[in-house]
């Protein structure tokens, strides 16, 4: 058992070489240490660790420093946390670790500086380093600690391109990435953090900023406060060190900064500094003044492993005093020490460069001799932790092998040679022979004729050849004597304006443009693009709404009742009365009496939503009240689900998640998917997990959820596709084994897949078009969670029934699976051909479309099938890379094989478009266009 954390009295440490009285009137400087971090304390973390120790030869660390974490958002924007007195100009490496509750490290980094002066350091523990592993395998060992999710070498403070070349600073707070919409992104010291927005959750509840899966969450277990030890100046060695002090409750602020309070007087023990208990060494309290007016120790507590209890001994951690063994080895995390007893103190001094043998456990507190303190874990040569998956791929440029796990750690045994072609490093592939050589496969290379023809460098050899075609009919090829060239069908350069307006002579209401795919200037009408209402097309006819000439009295105007369809002109072929046949119906969002319009000749109340799911049979939206709403409000009148933070719906059934941890499940349940046994029902129903919720995810027949502090991931629904082993459905939520850290799940009809934490993608389930993602294509089932090949840095994920695709951390969308245009499924990720590359999320349907929002809002499509995102049927068409132009920027998108919702503009507006057979999110009919939708 861990003993519990706590601040305690400790002695000056000796630092660099000269010896001096550990006040501060003695001279030295000052280093005052403060943590910039987006992570949450309190409920992320619970303690900031700090430890300094000297780079010279001979020197020692001094004193462990711990300071309990205070619920406040100051921590975002930099608070102090230790200070150091009377230090010796050298050079020092300053370690930060947030610890949770139990003591592990959330985060942690190194950095190293140059004292020669008083020396205030920002230290920040980005979100994105959490599990986070440095330096890679494949990197530099001098690039040993992560910040802002790259590797850097520990003299990466402050920023410095020398010795932080893997990091994009910012320079104001338009340069970060979205947060959640809890929080606002900040740019701070040149490095991005999430700042909580105040008043935006609720009471009892804080703010987690990851983007889309982020949002208001409600506090478990309130810590009612206490005021932590201070460190104060023992009177002896160089340094001294100053503690956190602060009241550990929400809203509180420190009461001073850190000060140093001097040692008890002899006329008694100092009133709240630390007492020792005498009857176990091992035990503490503090001195209680109020209760009869003479000092009592009180509220005892152990002391943490490590701490002296007299007689030269330390404290266990079990809490027992044992005598303390100079010189006698030691390691803490991969760092190699030797027992010290200075002062009594047992401590394990470690010097920064020594690491333990590879293949040694990976020790969260100082081990002594033969102690076993591993966390299942081993160390590798450069002292980092890493864990060996025995029998796992592995390559070495063009060489493959498999992962060995051994006394020395991890392995690569090498006994294949990569496919010609295959990528092994930047613009680099492998020729066949195991050598890696340069070759920019797909880059443009100059043919013969480079105005209507064009090259693509090729690599399929492990050579790079020029593979050159003709430029599309169409294609611009120059300005010549002020007129547009493009290329004809004969890769000849002509004149011809594309793109220029014209006027379908078909149908004069329907605005088209040029088009030169024969080299001619052919007018191309478009369904999608019209004349504005009202406009003059024939003798006394105007165009209406949908493109239609027809006879109308200009110079009037009219309002149908519901404020939401209108024209400029009265047109009524039969009788001419006003505002007859067919009306104008103003765009979503259009005020009118008791609102706004929703595009559909209805006037409601604007909504503002947090969050959106849909599927053929309904849609349901969180608003900012942390309230669910569900249509068709028929069906799911009952559906009530408090505090709701996430919702997710699948075939036919939906769940949503509330701020609590607690999951509620309705609609079908003929395979269990609901989590528990009996009928279907439109009543919510509260499934029982073993530990609170971060995530849910609704599937075909299927449901999966992450749960607990280890981010576990349990199932239930069709055993068939979830295969749990039962040979039954699996009514209640079964664990599946070999996930944990998991950030993100994506649920289908027969296959499933997790994001953890370190951007590793692993999936289970159907494989018979590749779309595990695993390297091969196969009809069999893959019953344990297995890595995506490749893919170390996504940050979304989606998938369907036989395809997935994901967003790197690049902004590239890359996809797996079937493809749907007649060519082999793609076992690995692809990576796919878009003109941007600053997606953020991505969404995939069965029928053939895929969509990606980028970081700025705006929507993209492609792909093939019904209601790509593009306002037209694209049943029998395949949608090249195309702007959803009816949506002007989104912050949330859900879509599936009959259409879309998304929350649109600053407002987070619900809106969907698409088939709505069901009445999901109107009164039914096909929206080629977004309709708003209505409570």
């Amino acid at each position: 058992m861990r003993a519990s954390k706590f601040s305690v009295l400790v002695a000056c440490a000796s630092v660099a070489i000269a010896s001096a009285a550990c006040s501060a009137e003695h001279g030295g400087a000052v280093l005052s240490v403060a943590v910039a971090t987006g992570l949450v304390p309190g409920p992320e973390f619970t303690y900031v660790q700090t430890e300094v120790s000297s780079a010279s030869a001979g020197a020692s660390a001094l004193p462990l420093h711990e300071a309990r974490a205070i619920f406040t958002d100051e921590y975002a924007r930099g608070r102090n946390v230790a200070q150091f007195r009377s230090m010796s100009a050298g050079t020092y490496v300053v370690v930060v670790r947030l610890l949770r509750t139990d003591g592990t490290a959330l985060v942690s980094r190194r950095v190293q500086i140059e004292l020669s002066g008083d020396y205030s350091l920002v230290v920040h523990l980005t979100r994105d380093c959490v599990g986070a592993m440095c330096p890679l395998a494949s990197g530099s060992p001098a690039l040993s600690e992560c910040l802002a999710g790259s590797c850097v070498d520990p003299r990466c403070n402050p920023p410095d391109p020398a010795y932080c070349p893997n990091v994009t600073f910012c320079l104001r707070d338009e340069d970060c990435a979205p947060s959640a919409a809890c929080a606002q992104s900040v740019c701070s010291g040149g490095i991005c953090e999430a700042q909580p927005i105040e008043n935006a959750c609720p009471l009892l509840a804080y703010c987690d900023p990851t983007p889309v899966t982020g949002g208001c969450v409600g506090v478990v277990e309130a810590d009612a406060g206490r005021q932590d030890a201070t460190l104060v100046d023992a009177g002896a060695g160089d340094a001294t060190v100053d503690a956190e002090i602060g009241i550990d409750m929400q809203g509180a602020s420190d009461a001073a900064p850190p000060m140093d309070l001097g040692p008890a007087s002899d006329a008694g023990p100092l009133c709240g500094t630390i007492c020792t208990v005498e009857s176990d060494p091992c035990l503490f309290g503090y001195w209680d003044c109020a209760a009869s007016g003479s000092p009592v120790c009180t509220e005892i507590n152990f002391k943490p492993e490590g701490s002296p209890c007299g007689g030269g001994g330390t404290c266990t951690a079990d809490h027992e005093c044992v005598l303390c063994d100079e010189g006698a080895a030691c390691s803490f995390y991969c760092y190699a020490g030797t027992e010290s007893c200075s002062g009594g103190v047992r401590s394990c001094s470690v010097d920064g460069t020594s690491f333990v043998a590879p293949g040694s456990p990976y020790s969260t507190s100082p081990c002594y001799g033969d102690d076993a303190c591993g966390s299942g874990l081993v160390c590798d040569e450069f002292g980092s932790p890493v864990a060996c998956v025995d029998g796992a791929a592995c390559n070495e440029g063009c060489l493959t092998g498999h992962v060995t796990c051994d006394v020395l750690g991890s392995r690569c045994v090498l006994d294949d040679m990569s496919p010609p072609g295959t990528s092994c490093g930047f613009n680099q592939v492998c020729n066949g022979a195991g050598d890696c050589v340069a070759c920019a496969a797909g880059s443009a290379c100059t043919p013969p004729e480079p105005l209507c023809q064009t090259g693509v460098t090729q690599c399929a050899s492990g050579t790079p050849t020029c593979l050159v075609t003709n430029r599309p009919t169409g294609y611009s090829c120059g300005f010549f004597d002020g007129s547009n060239h493009v290329c004809d069908a004969d890769s000849q350069c002509n004149a011809c304006n594309t793109g220029a307006a014209c006027i379908d002579s078909a149908n004069f209401c329907r605005t088209a443009y040029t088009s030169c795919g024969t080299g001619n200037a052919v007018c191309t009408a478009s369904t999608s693009m019209r004349v504005d209402p009202g406009t003059t097309c024939d003798v006394d006819k105007v165009c209406d709404w949908d493109a239609t000439c027809k006879h109308c009295v200009p110079g009037e105007t009219c309002t149908q009742a519901t404020g939401c369809a209108q024209g400029e002109y009265v047109c009524d072929f039969a009788n001419g009365a006003a505002c007859t046949g067919t009306p104008i119906l103003l765009p979503p969002a259009t005020a009118c009496a008791t609102g706004q319009c929703n595009g559909i000749n209805e006037c409601c109340a604007p909504i503002s939503a947090t969050a959106i799911s849909r599927s053929s049979a309904m849609a349901c939206y969180i608003t900012t009240d942390m309230r669910l709403h569900c249509r068709p409000t028929a069906s799911y009148s009952t559906v009530d689900v408090p505090n709701a933070v996430d919702v997710s719906v699948g075939y036919l059934h939906g769940c949503a998640l509330s701020s609590d941890g607690t999951v509620s499940c309705w609609g079908n349940n003929d395979w269990g998917q609901l989590g528990f046994v009996g009928a279907s029902t439109t009543s919510a129903v509260s499934v029982s997990l073993p530990e609170a919720a971060h995530q849910v995810r609704a599937g075909g027949a299927s449901t999966c959820a992450i749960v607990g502090a280890a981010r576990d991931v349990y199932c239930w629904g069709d055993e068939e596709n979830v295969r749990t082993g039962s040979g039954s459905e699996p009514t209640t939520p079964t664990l599946i084994a070999g996930l944990t850290g998991t950030s993100e799940l994506a649920v289908g009809w027969a296959h499933f897949c997790a994001r953890l934490a370190s951007g590793d993608v692993k999936c289970w389930g159907s494989n018979f078009e590749g779309e595990l993602g695993i390297g091969t294509v196969t009809s069999s089932f893959v019953a344990t969670p297995t890595a995506v090949l490749g893919l170390h840095d996504a940050v979304d994920i989606d998938l369907t029934y036989s395809r997935t695709c994901a967003v790197r951390a690049t902004g590239v969308v890359v996809c797996w699976g079937s493809t749907d245009t007649g060519a082999p499924s793609q076992s690995t990720p692809t990576s796919q051909a878009l003109p941007f590359s600053n997606a953020v999320s991505v969404e995939v349907t069965s029928g053939g479309t895929r969509c990606a929002r980028q970081a700025t809002g705006e929507l993209w499509c492609w792909g093939q099938g019904v209601h790509a995102g593009v306002g037209a049927d694209a049943s029998s068409m395949a949608i090249p890379p195309t702007r959803v132009h009816f949506i002007p920027t989104a912050s949330a998108l859900d879509m599936d094989d009959d259409g879309g919702c998304a929350l649109v503009g600053a407002t987070s507006q619900p809106m969907c478009w698409g088939v709505d057979s069901a009445g999901a999110f109107s009164s039914g009919g096909t929206h080629h266009e977004p309709v708003s939708v209505c409570p």
